[in-house]
């Protein structure tokens, strides 16, 4: 039973966090429709919503999807994507009438969603930044790997 709760309670903890981030995501896909500029980790929002649609993937052969810069993007389109369509999920709901805060809570699940994609933008940008940050002749031991 202990086990039980302990994994219930880090369960709820993270969908706090996550919804935290959403919060902020939110209001970062809201400032760029208004055409302020973004800053941080959330600048690839910046003007999503006027190329969302027609963007194209650059990924076509097996060497494009080896591409960093290819995932890093494929990773921020799919975010930019999720989080424009609960927003405007949001703000749909909220011009039909519905309260702002039960508009809110109609889109958590879609919010979450949003948040751990734009997580995983954040561990793909950071492992890339790494990798780049590597000395060249970093020699790897083949028993550890």
């Amino acid at each position: 039973m202990t086990e039980y709760v302990a994994a219930c309670t880090y369960e709820g903890e993270n969908t706090v966090m996550s919804l935290q981030t959403a919060r902020f995501l939110h209001k970062s896909v809201e400032d760029s429709l208004q055409g302020n500029p973004l800053v941080g980790n959330a600048r690839y929002l910046e003007g999503a919503a006027k190329r969302i649609d027609n963007e194209v993937f650059g990924g076509h052969t097996k060497a494009d999807l080896s591409s960093p810069a290819v995932q890093l993007a494929a990773f921020q389109h799919r975010a930019a994507r999720i989080l424009l369509r609960v927003h405007e999920n949001h703000a749909a709901q909220i011009k039909a009438g519905v309260a702002p805060d039960v508009a809110w809570n109609n889109n958590l699940v879609d919010l979450v969603r949003g948040s751990k994609a734009h997580c995983y933008v954040l561990l793909i940008s950071n492992f890339i930044a790494a990798v780049n940050h590597l000395p060249v002749n970093l020699i790897f031991d083949a028993h550890v790997f």
